[in-house]
């Protein structure tokens, strides 16, 4: 329908004055674009009851309700002679409803998945938005400065009593019988309420009121854990959505043109590609010595930074890209301390405490994270995070790529 509308609106406009030319949109079109932009944005996001977003079931079947008109609206913008650039805007907010629209159709996070109520994250996500279902208005303790200032604080203190608030919302919403999510989702619940302890101990001295409210976080968090584990039994359902639901979500959210099944092509030769690659860097290096862990902070700290300039060198002198002032802060703020363990770390540390360089080159998601505060680029409507991981294809697949490239040279 928008189509034939686009279409029968420019063949009037022709025939009504033929010795005239569109050049473009008519004036303040696009800037209607994103003003309704602003308002859509306001209609997706809940609302917030004293501090708490209401995921309530009526509140869902409001917003369910109402995104129809929404679409409609959408759908009445004439985007004939727009250039390029402002109709991939339009695109993308026809994504994002699309997202929403999934979200009420099928995934309904609020109402299946335990970790949609995570409330306390302690590390900041390496892309534009965090991953995943989660709630809007969680707690982002890398947004705070360090060490703790008393306004900061104070929010703080504020922020971690309306704990309780989530967890009883939560198990009044969480009704769904998807046994991976709820076990999955109560693992991510109880890992918040560890970390909540260790953040207590740690400013217990400096600020108790941070420390007391924190333990009453973990409180609540270990009482929503507890009714989890009491739920578990009778969750036999499946979690995952389908490969019908899966090719429209790609599609109409994403903007693939890749199908479940495409996908699935790509992804096994890429995996027969990857194991190719790394028997011939075997065989390459098979006389030089086994790699050695760092086994101390000192070791582990050189490691790491001579990694982060010696990557940076490489893009530049390479001419990969042009070096900013940002670049080196946001790479060397990603060198962690160094823990020891005489064990297993986890996969990613297993590689960085022998090689700091493919993940370094993955890193190169802080590089693109500060470009997009630095750097803002000219659309308002590009310039705020995509929602439902739209994004994906572009940070994810950039700081991949960048791996390759990288570990290839």
């Amino acid at each position: 329908m928008k189509k034939i509308f686009t279409v029968i609106s420019l063949f009037t406009l022709l025939s009504c004055n033929q010795t005239q030319t569109t050049t473009g949109p008519r004036p303040n079109q696009y800037n209607q674009l994103v003003e309704f932009f602003r308002d859509w944005r306001e209609f997706q996001s809940p609302k917030i009851i004293d501090g708490v977003p209401d995921y309530s079931k009526s509140a869902m079947s409001k917003q369910a309700s109402g995104l129809k008109t929404w679409q409609q609206k959408l759908a009445a913008f004439d985007t004939a002679g727009w250039p390029v650039k402002h109709q991939i805007d339009w695109h993308l907010v026809w994504a994002e409803m699309n997202g929403l629209d999934f979200d009420h159709r099928v995934i309904r996070p609020w109402e299946r998945d335990p970790a949609f109520y995570v409330w306390f994250y302690t590390e900041a996500t390496d892309v534009p938005e965090r991953e995943g279902p989660n709630m809007v208005g969680a707690i982002e303790l890398n947004l705070y400065p360090t060490p703790l200032t008393d306004s900061a604080a104070a929010d703080l203190t504020a922020r971690l009593k309306l704990t309780k608030a989530v967890c009883d919302q939560a198990q009044v919403n969480l009704t769904g019988n998807g046994k991976d999510l709820w076990i999955t989702g109560t693992r991510v619940i109880k890992e918040q309420g560890e970390a909540l302890a260790a953040f207590a101990d740690l400013w217990e001295a400096k600020f108790p009121g941070v420390a007391a409210a924190a333990r009453e976080a973990k409180a609540a968090t270990d009482g929503f854990v507890i009714w989890l584990d009491a739920q578990a039994p009778g969750k036999t359902g499946l979690s995952g959505i389908g490969k019908e639901n899966y090719d429209w979500y790609v599609k109409n959210v994403h903007l693939s043109p890749h199908t479940w099944q495409e996908e699935k092509v790509l992804l096994e030769r890429e995996l027969w590609r990857s194991h190719s690659g790394l028997r011939f860097a075997e065989h390459r290096n098979r006389s030089l010595p086994k790699l050695q862990k760092a086994s101390n902070s000192e070791a582990y700290n050189k490691l790491l930074v001579d990694g982060v300039f010696e990557y940076l060198k490489f893009l530049e002198e390479d001419s990969f890209m042009t070096m900013k002032p940002y670049m080196l802060p946001a790479m060397l703020a990603q060198v962690r301390e160094f823990y020891p363990n005489e064990g297993l770390r986890g996969f990613f540390d297993e590689v960085d405490y022998r090689d700091p360089m493919p993940m370094r080159a993955h890193h190169f998601h802080w590089i693109d994270k500060d470009r997009e505060r630095i750097e803002p680029i000219e659309s308002p409507i590009r310039r705020v995070p995509l929602q439902y991981n739209i994004f994906d294809s572009r940070a994810e697949g950039m700081a991949t790529a960048m791996e390759e490239l990288v570990m290839n040279e």
